[in-house]
């Protein structure tokens, strides 16, 4: 029997909307002593924010397991586990009048946010091991059950006659301006699983696998799916004709195929959804109820809202199906090792929001729809470089390759899909649509891979106002100094038919690298990861200050960078796109272990550097490449550096 329980707590002040960009030699105060503004909108004081906004969280963590073990028979063992986690979080945040956005704007705004979460997990497993002569049989039997359920709420007040307290007097705002919330969810998974292990003569394996799993977040009729697999290997250097080749240390063939599902959606999509709203009607604050709920929020400046509570009673589980061939391979007396693995793998009844008609009164609909399709393979190449008395040198190097392909997206008519005029394409748009742009930076197109770019191509910067015109464009778009976007359709204006695809943030191949190296009481390791041949569409390519001295003006007619100009409403284009391939020294560590006494009442003493994010090689401009799986970056902080020096003492 093992138990085990673990507290934590947890204290968290943040400080969001520091603004890394500011000029570092603006005054921290100005001529009266109070904090320095650089205009009446300037809510990005960093001393301001840190000494006069409060934004606290305190949490509690609770992790307790019990495990069970019954030997009942020599070749029969019985297993139980119960997992149970408890959260708790409680959110203080004041905004003051003064040098905070939401604070100037609500004449004092407070927030108290609370979370609880609970989570449930019991498992029970029957495991049983034989062997026959040249057989050898294992075959287990198991039960899951887990639950999990969270509570939220929260309060906000505005409008404070005194903010002496905060959000510790919460009374001291307008009544008629609070704002209260709350939240309950919870879902169930329910799992029946069996595993058989055949292994004849020990050369040919066999094992077969099934799971039924059941949801609570899918509908009456779909809540329960099968998920079966299967996978043969043979140990073909257990053969004496291999043996007798005298090459092979190790030579095993896999195959494998197997369904897995995916019920990654939140709960009660299959129900009908109700939401509130307020509205101000006759002098006075009304609240409505109906059908319907705010499920996020889009366009330009986040305006338009995300309608949707559209119940999909036969909503059921996403499934991927799997076929692996892999060789496993020894050499040199086990001294170089090779791993090869290719895969194909097929996910149908794609879980994602459908767009929907006007004439629904709803924007978007959980549904079942459309197929993705990925292949690749992995290498791994394991070596003992190197191995003598006082040197010892080994390497581990992976490198992989994947290709994925946007095969279906429903009716065409029903998911409301979009035609490219000049390819006759068919995609959707992926995502939110940027401030930036007032538009969608990712598409799935069928065809194509996931998550591509689409926009505008563009030619350099327009040097005249003539050569503006001609290439289509008008207004201030044709003006000098102004991007030149192309003209794909060549007819007579620049226009959404002249979007196509401008890049792919999916990456050509990735690979990494580890090195462990040792001289007597010395040891060096290093780890190298990249990713290669991804596009990166940087958002924050046009506000650089290195590229300020580099804008266009009459006296320096770059093709490559726009004039300055305010309230420029620039387009989604290929501009925007950069190589965002990286290889970086993802971590360091040098290491001393002493000799010691024989007498010691130490057994290992060892003293240890070790830097992690050590240096990025790439020709991204922006601070990191490594970005989402829409390849969009937003900027934000530089990935830290970190040191880190010790001393382990084994007793």
């Amino acid at each position: 029997m093992r138990f085990s329980n673990i507290l934590s707590r947890g204290v968290r002040n943040a400080n969001g909307g520091l603004s890394y960009w500011r000029n570092p030699i603006y005054p921290v105060y100005d001529e009266n002593g109070d904090y320095y503004l650089t205009n009446a909108s300037d809510f990005s004081h960093p001393m301001a924010i840190t000494d006069l906004q409060k934004n606290e969280t305190k949490s509690l963590d609770v992790i307790s397991s019990v495990a069970l073990e019954w030997q009942l028979f020599p070749f029969l063992k019985l297993t139980s586990q119960l997992n149970y986690k408890f959260g708790k979080s409680v959110s203080d945040r004041y905004y003051p009048k003064k040098y905070t956005e939401a604070g100037e704007f609500s004449n004092g705004q407070a927030e108290i946010e609370n979370w609880e979460g609970h989570n449930l997990v019991s498992e029970t497993f029957a495991n049983f091991q034989k062997k026959f002569d040249k057989h050898d049989i294992g075959a287990m039997v198991g039960y899951s059950y887990e639950y999990y359920m969270s509570r939220s709420s929260g309060l906000t007040g505005k409008d404070f006659v005194n903010e002496a307290l905060g959000n510790e007097n919460m009374g001291a705002g307008n009544p008629e301006k609070n704002e209260i919330w709350n939240g309950y969810s919870d879902n169930k998974l329910v799992s029946g699983m069996f595993r058989l292990n055949y292994v004849y003569d020990n050369k040919y394996l066999l094992t077969l696998t099934a799971r039924a799993d059941g949801s609570s977040k899918f509908g009456k009729n779909n809540k329960w799916a099968m998920f079966p697999s299967g996978a043969v290997s043979w140990k073909a250097h257990e053969e004496s004709f291999i043996k007798n080749l005298n090459v092979f240390d190790e030579l095993k063939f896999r195959f494998s195929y197997g369904i897995s599902g995916n019920q990654g959606i939140s709960p009660y999509q299959t129900l009908s959804r109700y939401g509130t709203d307020k509205y101000y009607n006759d002098g006075s604050w009304a609240t409505t109820i109906g059908p319907g709920y705010v499920s996020g929020w889009t366009g330009p400046g986040w305006i338009y809202r995300v309608w949707s509570g559209i119940p999909n009673p036969d909503l059921k589980w996403e499934t991927t199906a799997q076929a692996d061939f892999g060789i496993d391979m020894a050499f040199l007396n086990r001294r170089l090792r090779v791993s090869f693995d290719y895969y194909d793998k097929q996910t149908s009844d794609l879980l994602r929001e459908r767009n929907l008609a006007l004439s629904s009164g709803y924007d978007k609909m959980w549904v079942n729809d459309g197929k993705i399709q990925n292949r690749g393979f992995e290498v791994t190449v394991d070596a003992d470089i190197l191995q003598t008395k006082d040197w010892q040198l080994s390497g581990t190097l992976i490198y992989s390759r994947n290709r994925n392909k946007v095969k279906d997206l429903g009716n065409t008519l029903e998911s409301g899909l979009v035609t490219d005029p000049m390819t006759g394409m068919l995609f959707e748009y992926s995502g939110n649509s940027l401030e930036q742009y007032r538009d969608y930076t990712n598409i799935l197109a069928i065809g194509q891979p996931v998550n591509v770019f689409y926009g505008y191509k563009v030619d350099g910067i327009v040097q005249t106002l003539n050569e503006g015109i001609d290439a289509g464009l008008s207004g201030d778009y044709a003006n000098p100094g102004e991007f030149k976007y192309m003209n794909l359709n060549g007819d007579s204006e620049i226009s959404e038919a002249d979007k196509t695809i401008i890049g792919d943030p999916n990456p050509d191949f990735t690979a990494s690298l580890a090195l462990n190296l040792s001289w007597k009481k010395f040891d060096v390791s290093v780890f190298l990861n990249g990713v290669f041949g991804q596009d990166v569409l940087n958002t924050k390519a046009f506000g650089e200050p290195s590229n300020s001295p580099l804008r266009w003006t009459p006296d320096n007619p770059t093709n490559k960078y726009p004039s300055l100009r305010d309230g420029r409403q620039v387009k989604i284009s290929d501009w925007w796109i950069e190589d965002g391939s990286f290889l970086r020294v993802q971590n360091l560590n040098i290491g001393y272990t002493f000799d010691l006494p024989k007498k010691s009442f130490l057994s290992k003493a060892r003293i240890y550097m070790n830097a992690s994010n050590l240096y990025t090689f790439t020709k991204f401009k922006g601070y990191d490449p490594e970005v989402g799986l829409d390849g969009v970056y937003s900027g934000g902080y530089p990935r830290l550096r970190k040191w880190t020096f010790g001393l382990d003492l084994t007793f």
